[in-house]
Order: structure tokens, then C-alpha cells, then sequence
């Protein structure tokens, strides 16, 4: 790997949760949110973590990583009953060490929009609606999907990534409005 690119055991996984738990908390996801929120595919997503795509592929990581922490988020106390191994701490800690927030490297894409938008979810449920970086996080998720559908929209070709930047529009459209 190139040196500016974190190594394979910063984009393990297990320094937030074993394997069993990483799946089962996706899978709550899927079970409780996806029909409201439905920005993500759920046999991409499980197909992409099977094949241990989080140990190669920064940005992946860093999206499973955001859905772990917004999903013990939402889930509040029973989250911390069922998942104390993952924090907000933890999963921000896991982001900051592999360079996720450095904005000078950041690249517009779905994944990262969507990264954002459950980052600032963990936010919001540790600090409400007015915490700071729920914000600034919900603006930069924003301003991404802006350039995404002004700019690279037109130029997708594979339909469940146009479908899933339209979701993700109009998700992020409501709570702009």
C-alpha cells in the first residue's frame, strides 16, 4: 500500500467489535431501519463484508464503522445492553486514526455521504439535534450529495448506485427542509 494509506490492521474491524457482533448489528440495522432509510444495499453490503472488503478498502471501513456506531446510537440503552464493546468514542477514535476526517484527502462519494450522515446520527443521539459536529457532519454529508447529483448523477451508469444517490437526495433533503 501506498504510505499515506492506513495498513490492514487499522481497517480491522475487530479494535471496534468480533465479527459475530459487526454482522449482528448490521443485520439490526437492515431489520429496524432500512424500510425508513433505505441508502444502502443490503447483499452488497454483506457480500462486501464477507470478502473482508474493510481490510482494503479504506472508505468501506469507515462506512461499516458508521453504521455500527449509528445503529447502537439509535438503539440507546438497549444498544449499550447489547453492544457496550461500541462507542461513539471508539468508532470516532477508529475514523480519525485512518484519516477519514481529513478533508484535503476526502473524496465526493455516496459512501462517504452516507458515512457522514450516520456519523452525525451518533451525534445526534449522544447530544440532540444542536450538538456541533451532528451538524457540521449532516452539512458535509449535504454537500456532497449536492455535488453528486449536479455533477456525477448524470454520469453513473449502474442503476443501484443512481437509485441509492436518489434515496439518499431526498433522506438528507428532509432533514435540510
Amino acid at each position: 500500500m501506498p504510505p499515506d494509506l492506513p495498513d490492514a490492521n487499522d481497517l480491522s474491524l475487530e479494535r471496534i467489535a468480533s465479527p459475530a457482533i459487526v454482522k449482528a448489528v448490521l443485520e439490526e440495522w437492515f431489520e429496524l431501519y432500512h424500510s425508513a432509510c433505505p441508502i444502502m444495499h443490503r447483499a452488497t453490503i454483506f457480500r462486501r463484508l464477507d470478502a473482508n472488503e474493510t481490510l482494503s478498502d479504506m472508505s468501506f471501513f469507515c462506512f461499516v464503522v458508521s453504521i455500527l456506531s449509528s445503529t447502537t446510537g439509535n438503539l440507546r440503552h438497549a444498544g449499550q445492553q447489547r453492544y457496550p464493546e461500541i462507542t461513539l468514542a471508539k468508532c470516532e477514535d477508529a475514523l480519525e486514526q485512518v484519516g477519514f476526517f481529513n478533508i484535503r484527502k476526502a473524496s465526493m462519494t455516496l459512501e462517504r455521504c452516507i458515512t457522514l450522515y450516520h456519523m452525525s446520527y451518533s451525534h445526534y443521539f449522544h447530544g440532540g439535534m444542536d450538538d456541533p459536529t451532528c451538524f457540521r457532519y449532516m452539512q458535509e454529508a449535504t454537500s456532497i450529495m449536492k455535488w453528486l447529483v449536479s455533477y456525477d448523477l448524470r454520469h453513473m451508469s449502474d442503476f443501484k448506485a443512481v437509485q441509492l444517490t436518489k434515496r439518499t437526495f431526498w433522506l438528507l433533503f428532509s432533514y435540510n427542509w
